[in-house]
């Protein structure tokens, strides 16, 4: 009997050509799209499974609430915190404290900026390090002891052994190897590729951070014993604010530490996805993206199981006889149920193996489109190749159950006296899969067209200041004095060739986030009202190179005095200067206009107690720092070249190789032990908008698939339909229907739920994209255009797809429809 089935199931395959290379084909893109999805929602949520004890390490992480502005999140806790644990007896198998740093190191005259971490040598207790060189034992025993991953250590010393050898760090100081681990695995959130002790002597703040507990200096991770109650330890965390905090002196006043501090225990697999800093060793995932992408594979797979549902159900009511046949025979109901299962299970093992196919072919741009090493090899794993078979399964149950329990409740004796199907309503069907179907896409549609017209918006705004042929050098990291003199004497001779026009000197640039803020009050105003600012330290040359204009007063200029805020260590501090504010600070400042904020005094007093008075000079714009994904923010300018770290270099146009040439001629002469970072500002500015280009081609591709497996699904329908009504239709023309009645009679008939899908897609899409443009602080307005396009491209698509088969039904001879059956 079963073999019966089979070898009918491969007839009913090879009979329907058409409809079943429908069926398999839009399963497979389907399941595609699934595989492809899957790999990347599985790689995103298994971050950190790997550690030993993951789901016992938490990352100790700090919000410090500062009267006057926002709550900091920030992913540090402070150093002290660990006596302070042990002291409160909280159980903890390991705890690791390290702070990542970049560092310059040399080898063999060459020179590189690295990411490193400074750490305690418990961090190697902590992880269950692969040693290839060296030991646990031997390595971070001393301060110049470093460790190596495989990749470092291969790109400083190619194949031959590090063990023993010497690295310069910093310029001057030789570390030694003393071991070399295995890379981490690339689901993880710690970047760990050079590990050096915390009591390095390069490591300028291990004196400074051991007692502070007014800043987040380390991050840490405790791996609580078996037993130990992570809320155990939250409670503890107050105690230990009010015994080793009592008090933190902020704006001169002293305010007790829990109403400043709070600590939360973050879960380590939870860091990638879910932590609320934005200070991470890596940059974070997206859960918006991961539901995205599960929805969208399950919305593509719902389209493709709608499809094969109605095509089979369609198609099998031609079969009804064959299943009465059977049934008068003796097969009951669970035997025509195995048959149809057996038989959507034999479609969705070729469809299955179409999708692995493809999946494999569009591996390469999938994984440059989310930029990661996904393979299909990563199934392999029992969880992974579990999950596999039971979504195969639960995706053939989805299938073929619907279509077995219809068919199987066939009565013998009124179907063998009919012909064809009297127990279907075969338009109500095909329109509710039609109208299904195209909701999806419309809503697709409509994303990529709100979300390009946003980014697009975005990327042509008008920021406020020039970004065109601005070249940024980064890498400046040295101490206050240095980078005083060093960053003066290199702007003096980078401007003596004639294509470099100005060089402006800046602790941040556009398309960085500015984190640095400060409170501030107006010295004629109320004495107990604040206000809190971005700070910028700035060359004095900073708005002319970006080509910015005052609004009111004046630029910073080598003329005054009073604009250089900088005093090197060897000089007592200065606690005045001028200072230039943009609109956004004026009006925060209280200043109706920005001329009354000219000459007026503002005054800052910091945590060291420390009190400043600045001169507002000059009133700028409010140019977008970050474009338009973040609002404006109000900026307070100084200029203290102790705090430079980048200059950005106006060149004029049609700048040559010659212009590098000079540029690297002089860094190294000035910075012989840093490597150099250059980029153009502009191409920064572009990358703000990589995750968006990545979504709109993620969104397009996805909803042409959408739409093609609806195509696919709508063609077989239509086919099937004109097949059905070739009689009607000989009929209508034989009493004088023409060919243009007939194909509105049959493009109508799937052109009426398209049209109201539309009443159902415009309100998701309208709600989806609204919540969506809020992310922006700078958008666009959502019209009506949109939805249109949307619309037209489904209705298009719809009745380029029905035609064919309305063409070709209209204009056959009725005699030969009138013989049909």
């Amino acid at each position: 009997m079963y073999k019966n089935y089979v070898i009918t199931a491969f007839r009913n395959l090879i009979k329907n050509r058409l409809y079943s290379t429908i069926n398999v084909l839009g399963l497979a893109i389907g399941l595609t799209v699934c595989l492809l999805i899957f790999l990347f929602v599985r790689f995103e949520l298994s971050y950190d499974d790997w550690l030993p004890g993951a789901d016992r390490t938490y990352r100790l992480e700090t919000t410090f609430h500062v009267p006057g502005r926002e709550p900091i999140v920030t992913a540090y806790s402070m150093a002290p915190l660990r006596s302070a644990l042990e002291q409160q007896g909280v159980e903890i198998d390991h705890i690791a404290r390290f702070t990542p740093f970049w560092i310059s190191l040399s080898r063999d005259n060459i020179l590189f900026n690295e990411q490193a971490v400074y750490s305690d040598p418990d961090i190697l207790d902590f992880f269950d390090f692969t040693y290839l060189e060296g030991s646990r034992e031997r390595a971070l025993t001393y301060p110049t002891s470093i460790v190596l991953t495989r990749s470092l250590k291969e790109k400083y010393f190619g194949g031959a052994p590090a063990l023993g050898e010497t690295i310069i760090v910093d310029g001057d100081v030789p570390f030694t190897v003393d071991a070399v681990i295995e890379d981490l695995p690339d689901n993880s959130h710690f970047l760990l590729n050079i590990i050096a002790p915390i009591s390095a002597p390069t490591f300028y703040s291990r004196d400074r951070i051991e007692t502070r507990w007014d800043r987040g200096s380390v991050m840490t991770y405790i791996q609580l014993a078996d037993g130990e109650r992570p809320e155990a330890v939250t409670d503890r965390f107050n105690t230990i604010i009010e015994t080793f905090v009592p008090e933190i002196n902020l704006q001169g006043a002293s305010i007790p530490g829990e109403d400043v501090i709070e600590l939360r225990m973050v879960p380590v697999r939870d860091i990638h996805l879910f932590s609320k800093s934005g200070n991470n060793m890596k940059p974070g995932g997206n859960p918006n993206i991961v539901y995205l992408f599960t929805g969208i594979a399950f919305l593509i797979l719902s389209i493709a199981i709608v499809n094969f549902v109605g095509l089979t159900t369609a198609r099998y009511t031609l079969r009804n006889k064959e299943v009465a046949l059977r049934k008068v025979l003796g097969a009951g109901r669970k035997d025509l149920i195995m048959q149809f299962l057996g038989e959507a299970g034999l479609f969705m093992s070729v469809a299955i193996l179409i999708a692995f196919v493809l999946s494999e072919l569009a591996l390469p741009w999938f994984n440059n489109l989310v930029g990661l090493e996904l393979t299909i090899q990563m199934l392999l794993t029992p969880l992974n190749t579990g999950l596999v078979i039971f979504f195969v399964a639960l995706t053939t149950l989805a299938a073929g159950l619907y279509p077995a329990f219809f068919l199987s409740s066939v009565r013998p004796a009124a179907t063998l006296g009919e012909r064809g199907s009297a127990f279907l309503k075969p338009g109500l069907m095909r329109s509710a899969i039609v109208f299904f179907q195209f909701i999806i896409t419309i809503v697709l549609i409509v994303a990529v067209t709100v979300i390009y017209q946003q980014i697009n918006y975005a990327k042509n705004l008008d920021l406020g200041f020039e970004s065109e042929n601005r070249l940024v050098l980064s890498g400046i990291q040295r101490g206050p004095d240095e980078t005083i003199y060093n960053t003066d004497t290199l702007t003096q001779q980078l401007l003596r060739h004639p294509d470099i026009l100005t060089v402006a000197a800046s602790q941040s640039i556009p398309s960085q986030a500015i984190r640095a803020t400060g409170v501030f009050q107006r010295a004629n105003g109320d004495a107990a009202e604040s206000f809190t600012l971005s700070t910028l330290s700035v060359g004095l040359d900073f708005f002319q190179a970006f080509g910015i204009d005052p609004v009111a007063g004046r630029l910073f200029s080598r003329d005054f005095s009073t604009d250089d805020l900088t005093a090197p260590t060897t000089a007592p501090p200065k606690n005045s200067a001028a200072v230039i504010v943009n609109v956004s600070a004026a009006r925060q400042l209280g200043f109706a206009r920005p001329e009354v904020a000219i000459d007026q005094v503002v005054r800052q007093n910091r945590g060291d107690g420390t009190r400043y008075e600045f001169t507002i000079v000059g009133v700028v714009p409010d140019f977008k720092w970050r474009s338009a994904l973040d609002p404006v923010q109000p900026i307070i300018f100084y200029s203290d070249r102790s705090q430079i770290v980048h200059l950005t270099l106006h060149l004029r146009g049609g700048h040559n190789n010659d212009v590098y040439a000079h540029i690297d001629e002089v860094w190294n002469g000035v910075f012989a032990d840093q490597e150099i970072i250059r980029q153009f500002l502009s191409d920064m500015m572009q990358q703000l908008f990589l995750a968006e280009d990545t979504l709109i081609t993620v969104l397009l591709v996805f909803a042409v698939l959408a739409m093609g497996v609806a195509g696919l699904g709508l063609f077989g329908l239509a086919a099937f339909a004109a097949q059905r009504r070739t009689r009607e239709i000989a009929i209508r023309k034989v009493l004088g229907a023409s060919i243009p009645d007939i194909l509105r009679l049959l493009v109508w008939q799937f052109s009426k739920p398209v049209i109201l899908a539309n009443l159902i897609a415009w309100p998701i899409a309208y709600y989806a994209m609204s919540d969506w443009l809020e992310n922006y602080a700078f958008r666009i307005d959502l019209t009506l255009l949109p939805f249109v396009f949307a619309a037209v491209i489904a209705l298009f698509t719809a009745i380029t797809t029905v035609s064919s088969h309305a063409f070709n039904v209209a204009r056959s001879n009725p005699v030969l429809g009138l013989r049909y059956e």
